[in-house]
């Protein structure tokens, strides 16, 4: 009996058959999905796995704290998450009397 032949080309981590069976597969969703919300612009986005969890860093420009957390936790359930993301404020400059 004769096995196919791998391409060597890796799998769409969110198409395999287990949901963390290629590694790093939970760091590739979360960028993914960071990514490609129209309502979210951040950069310098860092995704890790760390013992307990999984931390993810960036700056967020547009978009706000709670729609990034429940995309991560839509993705990673029960595991602990490390929200080390900054948001941009823009300069407001004080009201100064005249």
């Amino acid at each position: 009996m004769t096995s196919p032949l791998s391409t060597g080309t890796p799998a769409d981590p969110a198409a395999t058959s287990g949901r963390w069976e290629m590694p790093h597969s939970v760091e590739y969703q979360i960028q993914r999905q960071l990514q490609s919300d129209p309502h979210l612009q951040i950069s310098g986005l860092c995704v890790h796995r760390t013992p307990d969890g999984v931390c993810v860093e960036g700056l967020l420009h547009e978009g706000d704290q709670a729609s990034v957390h429940s995309l991560i936790k839509a993705i990673v359930g029960d595991l602990p998450v490390h929200n080390r993301i900054v948001c941009q404020t823009s300069p407001t400059l004080p009201n100064l009397p005249r």
